[in-house]
């Protein structure tokens, strides 16, 4: 049961040795893996700027009728329509398809 144990350390101790030598000695990569993460963040920050600025605006474009109601500004809720002005509009509608 010991020597399980030893072997399992030495393994461990040999791949954590290799992951160093590689870590320090090959700097390109290292460098080019923080870029990356720098541009996940950046890319990040611009999604979520133009989320604060446009989101409002695309949510009001997909939003189905009659779900809740959506505003361009935070906070702040959209008085309900007027359900008569809405039937007479279809209503109208409706009689000029009819007529032509």
């Amino acid at each position: 049961m010991m020597s399980m144990t030893s072997e399992n350390s030495s393994v461990l101790n040999q791949v954590l040795s290799t992951f160093q030598s590689i870590y320090y000695t090959d700097d390109i990569q290292v460098r080019m893996c923080w870029w990356c993460v720098y541009a996940l963040v950046i890319i990040f920050l611009f999604i979520h700027l133009a989320w604060r600025i446009y989101g409002p605006e695309i949510a009001k474009t997909y939003a189905v009728p009659g779900s809740a109601n959506i505003s361009s500004e935070r906070g702040s809720k959209t008085p309900p329509t007027d359900q008569s002005s809405q039937d007479s509009f279809s209503s109208e509608r409706q009689s000029k398809v009819h007529t032509d």
